[in-house]
């Protein structure tokens, strides 16, 4: 299994004692998945691994490509963040830093993907 991408989402909300505070999923070439919900403080952190489907995979992917030539930088101050790191050989070879992704249409397609395939 090689990783291909590494998707964070934050929280940037209120937080309560019993809010996730991060999420995180690696995706690896295989189409497997390792899913990380990081909680507040006193409920445990939750990990759950899952394949994506060959049409789930290739989306994302797909929307990688096009997240590259989209530059848009939106300013908002509340609500949830991401961050995208995609790899080739295990080396990082585009990165968005952790931003909104709101009107983002290519990374709006890829956390929905996502948010789909988890139950949190």
């Amino acid at each position: 299994m090689i990783k291909v991408l590494r998707i964070k989402n934050y929280n940037c909300g209120l937080i309560n004692i019993d809010t996730w505070k991060e999420k995180e999923w690696i995706i690896f070439d295989d189409m497997s998945v390792y899913y990380t919900i990081t909680f507040n403080s006193f409920i445990d952190n939750k990990v759950v691994k899952f394949k994506l489907n060959k049409d789930d995979f290739k989306k994302i992917a797909n929307n990688i490509e096009l997240a590259k030539n989209d530059e848009t930088i939106i300013e908002a101050y509340d609500g949830e963040t991401w961050e995208f790191i995609e790899y080739k050989n295990n080396k990082e070879i585009w990165r968005r830093d952790m931003g909104y992704i709101y009107g983002v249409i290519p990374l709006e397609n890829i956390t929905d993907i996502l948010i789909k395939c988890t139950k949190y």
